[in-house]
């Protein structure tokens, strides 16, 4: 990144400040504008720096889309860790804000199997393995089924997207089978999430009524 009026490639000052992407006079490389991460103030970026902050952006408004955290809040917390010493990314301040849930609700089963859900979406984001948080995920939604304790069949629901999946609608499993086979996240999914990896699963349980006391 650089300032405002120079190229972010070559560092040459520019005639005019673009107010659109705009090819450099000097270097001919593309130059992007882009509000800054933090504070939003437009400034001129390379294409790699572009697509940084537009992947910050949507790791941010997934994590904020819980209440709980704000943006100034995960600002306050990577710029704490600063004047501590340590230059770490917004996208390692919200990896470890969802560890800390996980730890300080472990004991709320529904809690935990949301916050897996959505560190699954994180990794999805930043093009990583998301297998673990995704079987994590499903794990503790069927323990909370078990601790319910009047729950003893459970249903796979379906969504359309991928040929493996579909093969899945609608089995039953008894509760404690499911827990020792985890039919899901399916294994065999293809389904790619918003251009990320193959097999990010969206099939879900439903609980089979008839199977209440």
């Amino acid at each position: 990144m650089t300032e405002t009026d120079s190229c972010p490639y070559c560092k040459v000052k520019l005639s005019t400040i673009p107010l659109h992407k705009t090819i450099c006079p000097s270097c001919k490389e593309p130059i992007y504008i882009k509000g800054d991460v933090e504070t939003g103030a437009k400034i001129l970026v390379t294409k790699s720096e572009a697509k940084k902050i537009e992947l910050d952006n949507k790791k941010i408004r997934l994590v904020t889309s819980d209440i709980r955290f704000t943006k100034e809040y995960l600002f306050k917390r990577k710029n704490e860790s600063k004047k501590a010493g340590f230059e770490i990314s917004i996208g390692d301040v919200i990896w470890g804000l969802y560890n800390e849930r996980v730890a300080k609700n472990i004991e709320n089963y529904q809690e935990v199997h949301m916050l897996y859900y959505q560190m699954a979406l994180f990794l999805n984001i930043e093009g990583k393995d998301f297998s673990n948080a995704l079987h994590e995920s499903k794990k503790w939604e069927l323990m909370d089924f078990k601790r319910n304790g009047l729950i003893k069949n459970i249903k796979i629901s379906t969504v359309s997207g991928c040929e493996s999946c579909s093969q899945l609608s609608k089995r039953t499993f008894l509760l404690d089978d499911a827990i020792k086979l985890m039919p899901l996240p399916n294994k065999n999914c293809t389904y790619i999430l918003d251009g990320g990896r193959p097999g990010f699963c969206r099939c879900y349980y439903i609980v089979d009524i008839s199977s209440y006391k």
